[in-house]
């Protein structure tokens, strides 16, 4: 008998084998297919929001730098300061001063404004100027790099070398200060802090691991939220490297950037964006798939091994049966809401692709619940929560619900009330698939907890609007009517609490079916 049995259990055992093999293979499909339907939509939605965000710092930046400029060209043409410089009118250094504090008055980010004669003369609202002058500036480096440039560059304030310390950096906007006549009579500069720009640039949503950054004509750095870069060797490459990179993704290193040319400047915006969303829906598609895996696995392993075991022991296939039931999640279930994703992807719904990952997420932490058989009453709630948002996202207008709970109860305490785990879910699954779903009309479910009369006992009520049943007719095996769901809840119910505990189903044709279960407080 033993040797004729082999062959039996060897058949039993490579279908199981088979079934998984292709149930996890159907799962990893579709994941795939939902992930990267996902990956694009999220992908195209980020490329819009990281070229809007750089694109509108650097109008910003350009309506700022233009306002510089149109002050710098007042102050340079102004009568008193030609006059001054070129000795030709009664204009003296008080009425040039008057000026600069005016100009000063309008802008609170402005930290000097200094005019240099040709001649070496000076006149600025900063004492103790140390700059290199002399009575011939044309011999002087920086006065005629002034000159020939009206671009805005990054320097430490009135010192001849670049420091690093921040809090000294200026932008600096130069122009020349011509006579009628076109010759030159001295220079005009004027120094914003450098935190004008940073406020622009430093607050860029761009994503966790996102930033921005500025450089010239010459590949100098102008800005960047780390200031090592401005030192670091190997870091500057990086920015050169990344300068060098056509915009959009780059997937070697999982981000995006977008380039804008600030008008006005030689300067070019570089926003480099990580996709911290997709991470996000990348981690949740791999928990979905690792825990559907997980309870493929524990169904076909667990129908094939023990169902010949069953008829041995009556204890025995209680204990089972509790088992079963942390395991039976409708594999169905999983790949209608796989291709429902699939389906969200395809109409560019990023959003409820997202929600909806999400609630499938949190629904299996909650089925496995870290291996207790034991949860508490709001988490059952939760769960069951998280499989109604799901299924309303697949049937849309046809089903709606509401959970509740008495207030005395919330009082007790929804999160120390513990109940045996997915007592709720096959209920609420035989609702909708046999009530709400066989209707032609929109139909509603309702999860109500509240205490019976005595106040002894939490009732459960899971109630729906569906089609019904003559519940006559199904006596002495009413609770196999959603299969083995309904029937191991009021067998666990039985076997936690006691035989006066359990289901109660009421059921009418045309007007619905309401099942109630009870939990002793006593047991808390």
């Amino acid at each position: 008998m033993k040797v004729k049995k082999r062959p039996f259990k060897s058949l039993k055992v490579q279908i199981a084998f088979y079934y998984l093999i292709a149930s996890i293979l159907s799962i990893a499909l579709i994941g795939m297919i939902a992930y990267y339907s996902t990956f694009n939509i999220i992908l195209r939605d980020q490329l819009r929001h990281t070229k809007a965000s750089v694109e509108q710092s650097g109008r910003y930046i350009e309506v700022y730098l233009e306002k510089l400029k149109a002050q710098a060209y007042v102050i340079a043409n102004d009568r008193d300061t030609i006059g001054y410089l070129s000795k030709d009118s009664s204009a003296g250094k008080s009425q040039v001063m008057q000026l600069i504090r005016n100009t000063l008055d309008t802008d609170p980010a402005l930290t000097s404004i200094i005019i240099v004669g040709k001649n070496g003369s000076i006149v600025s609202n900063e004492a103790g100027l140390d700059m290199a002058v002399s009575e011939d500036m044309m011999k002087e480096a920086w006065y005629v790099a002034a000159i020939n440039s009206d671009m805005p560059v990054l320097t430490s304030a009135r010192q001849q070398s670049f420091t690093m310390d921040k809090e000294s950096w200026v932008i600096s906007i130069s122009q020349e200060i011509k006579s009628p006549e076109g010759e030159n009579l001295g220079v005009l500069l004027i120094d914003i802090g450098y935190g004008v720009i940073e406020s622009y640039l430093s607050k860029l949503n761009l994503g966790d691991r996102g930033y921005a950054f500025v450089v010239n004509s010459s590949m100098d750095l102008v800005y960047h939220p780390d200031v090592d870069y401005f030192e670091d060797i190997k870091k500057k490459e990086s920015l050169k490297s990344i300068c060098d990179k056509a915009v959009g993704y780059d997937d070697a290193m999982g981000m995006l950037t977008h380039k804008y040319q600030i008008n006005h400047s030689d300067w070019l915006l570089i926003g480099v964006a990580s996709l911290d969303e997709l991470l996000s829906v990348r981690r949740q598609m791999v928990e979905i798939l690792l825990l559907s895996g997980l309870l493929l696995s524990g169904i076909a392993l667990g129908g094939s091994w023990f169902r010949a075991e069953i008829k041995e022991n009556e204890a025995y296939l209680r204990s089972y049966e509790i088992k079963a039931l942390h395991s039976q999640i409708n594999p169905h279930f999983l790949y209608n809401t796989l291709d429902t994703i699939v389906w969200m992807a395809e109409f560019n719904d990023s959003d409820k692709v997202i929600s909806v990952t999400k609630a499938l997420a949190q629904f299996f932490r909650l089925s496995l619940s870290k291996g207790q058989e034991m949860i508490s009453l709001k988490d059952e709630l939760d769960h069951v929560g998280q499989y109604l948002f799901i299924q309303k996202q697949r049937y849309d207008n046809q089903l709606n619900y509401e959970i509740t709970s008495d207030e005395d109860l919330r009082v007790l305490g929804l999160d120390g009330f513990m109940v045996p785990k997915i007592i709720l879910q096959p209920i609420v699954e035989n609702a909708v698939y046999h009530g709400i779903r066989e209707k032609n009309t929109p139909g509603h479910l309702q999860v109500r907890v509240q205490f019976d009369d005595s106040g002894s006992i939490v009732e459960i009520i899971v109630e729906d609007d569906g089609i019904g049943f003559d519940i006559s007719e199904y006596k002495g095996r009413v609770l196999k009517l959603g299969g083995l769901g309904l029937a191991n809840v009021d067998q666990r119910l039985k076997l936690y609490y006691g035989e006066a505990y359990g289901l109660e189903i009421r059921s009418e044709i045309g007007f619905g079916t309401r099942v109630i279960l009870r939990i002793p407080i006593s047991e808390q």
